[in-house]
């Protein structure tokens, strides 16, 4: 399980109350994911090591000369399919969390636009990259604080993208951004380790953090302001 916990050195007192709760209720999300990974990689450790295992056994009662032939003929197909697994297990996360953290950020647009009373258009196509030009815009929130974690996880669309819409190819290879944990292998999105996904959340746990902060911040100072000029 996800250690579920909090620093509270590094906690933000917000002004706006409602942020407290959905801080609490995004990191649950990721909380959930960081567990998924976990228990997927641990179940296709079990199988794997099992089918190798028969695999040896039976391969060991046949001779030499034909075990290469008898392992082609029996278990190609259950090699194979291991490949399958792994692949479509990490591309499954990577595509849950992206969609989990857009959800999130709508969710949050509307709330912005609510509690600002700024209306404007809540995007339907390239969330991710719409909302926080928005927010930054219409709303006058400042990126710095989160600006880093937001670029890392805006490079990584091309991933999410491939996987999403092109079974994994890239057609340029050099907007491939190489990172820990995958590879691009003959044009292919390849997630090689599962410190790929696990460092997307970390970012995307800082990024929402600092963008929520951020948001409050400037929601103070706009409430302030009123406060000023209403005297």
């Amino acid at each position: 399980m996800a250690k579920f916990g909090f620093n509270f050195n590094d906690f933000h007192s917000f002004n706006w109350c409602e942020l407290w709760w959905f801080q609490y209720e995004t990191s649950i999300g990721f909380w959930a994911l960081s567990d998924l990974i976990n228990n997927q990689e641990e179940s296709y450790a079990i199988k794997k090591e099992k089918f190798i295992n028969e695999k040896k056994a039976r391969l060991a009662n046949i001779p030499d000369e034909y075990q290469a032939s008898y392992d082609q003929q029996f278990f190609e197909d259950g090699d194979r399919t291991f490949e399958q697994l792994i692949d479509i297990q990490r591309n499954s996360i990577c595509l849950s969390l992206f969609s989990y953290l857009e959800g999130k950020l709508l969710k949050f647009l509307k709330m912005m636009i609510k509690e600002f009373g700024i209306n404007v258009d809540i995007p339907k196509s390239s969330v991710f990259l719409n909302i926080n030009n928005i927010i930054e815009k219409e709303f006058g929130v400042t990126k710095e604080r989160y600006v880093k974690d937001f670029s890392r996880l805006g490079n990584q669309l091309k991933v999410r993208n491939a996987i999403a819409h092109t079974q994994s190819y890239i057609e340029d290879e050099r907007k491939f951004s190489k990172v820990e944990g995958v590879s691009l292998e003959r044009g292919k999105v390849v997630i090689t380790d599962v410190i790929y996904l696990k460092s997307l959340i970390k970012q995307a746990e800082g990024y929402f953090k600092e963008l929520l902060i951020s948001v409050d911040v400037r929601l103070t100072e706009i409430n302030t302001n009123k406060g000023f000029i209403g005297n």
